[in-house]
């Protein structure tokens, strides 16, 4: 089935810079962060002590977001949830817990 969609409908296109939070399963170190776009690394532990760590940062285009979780799938690291961060969003990641 081919999907097809107006360009014009959406503000958010393939080669648009975007910002994103990417949740995932573990601690990663911040050493990574190069690797994974400049994204901004912060682990912290969930309810029930479970660590996490949350990326945050502006990529280039969605296919720098692809080889981010291409990364991150290629270490075994379960993804858990990924956002693009809008201004609405922006108020939402600023109530996750710090480092």
């Amino acid at each position: 089935m081919l999907i097809s969609m107006d360009p014009s409908s959406s503000r958010y296109l393939l080669d648009t810079r975007c910002r994103y939070c990417i949740l995932i399963n573990g601690t990663l170190d911040t050493g990574w962060s190069d690797r994974l776009g400049g994204m901004t690394i912060s682990a912290a532990k969930q309810a029930g002590g479970t660590p996490t760590t949350t990326l945050i940062g502006e990529l280039a285009d969605q296919s720098a977001l692809v080889g981010v979780l291409n990364t991150l799938h290629d270490l075994g690291i379960p993804l858990v949830a990924m956002e693009r961060i809008d201004a609405e969003a922006d108020d939402r990641l600023a109530s996750l817990p710090a480092e």
